[in-house]
């Protein structure tokens, strides 16, 4: 199990050495880790506690990459609840750096749907349970209750929209970037004498 000291470490080299085979190296690291199952924790501490802005805002794409490419159903459904709790509480912290903040709510839009069981509701889920709200008002309340501030509960609701329509515009820069000719240069213009 990588501690988030290792992945910390893995990410200073990734992002400041110049060695090319030490920066392979960690990102074949991390990459495998973030396929792990212990990512969910270690990213979970890194987004809450990580010595850096740079590596909270690793910790929190990691669960939102990782919620995103179905890793929620990985979660029962009180630990996808629990982490939406944990998520929403991290990104109404006093101080909580914006892009932070916009990750946080991305990866929260993505468990809209987590809600606990019958089982898990104060009377036992006996019948008749009253009828469930929809799922995005109870991520607004549980966003309310958190203290998410205004302009970030309507970031989550747009969010929510987006991650349900299945368009993920920074998917959809990076493929676009892909398939991007190559820049003109004076050498390869075919005018170029």
């Amino acid at each position: 199990m990588a501690t988030t000291q290792q992945v910390e470490n893995a990410c200073n080299a990734l992002w400041t050495t110049h060695d090319a085979a030490v920066r392979r190296a960690a990102d074949e690291w991390l990459t495998a880790w973030q396929r792990s199952a212990d990512a969910w924790g270690a990213a979970l501490q890194l987004a809450q506690m990580g010595n850096s802005p740079d590596t909270r805002l690793f910790g929190a794409t990691t669960l939102y990459n990782k919620l995103r490419c179905g890793g929620d159903r990985q979660l029962a459904a009180h630990e996808a609840v629990g982490l939406r709790a944990e998520l929403l509480r991290l990104a109404s912290a006093p101080g909580c750096e914006v892009r932070l903040r916009s990750k946080l709510c991305r990866a929260t839009a993505t468990l809209v749907g987590a809600t606990a069981s019958p089982s898990d509701s104060a009377d036992g889920g006996k019948w008749p349970a009253p009828a469930p709200e929809h799922p995005t008002v109870s991520l607004l309340r549980a966003a309310c209750e958190q203290g998410l501030p205004a302009p970030a509960s309507l970031e989550l609701v747009a969010l929510v929209a987006e991650e349900g329509s299945g368009v993920h515009p920074e998917a959809e820069a990076m493929e676009m970037q892909a398939r991007r000719p190559p820049p003109i240069t004076p050498s390869s213009h075919p005018l170029h004498i």
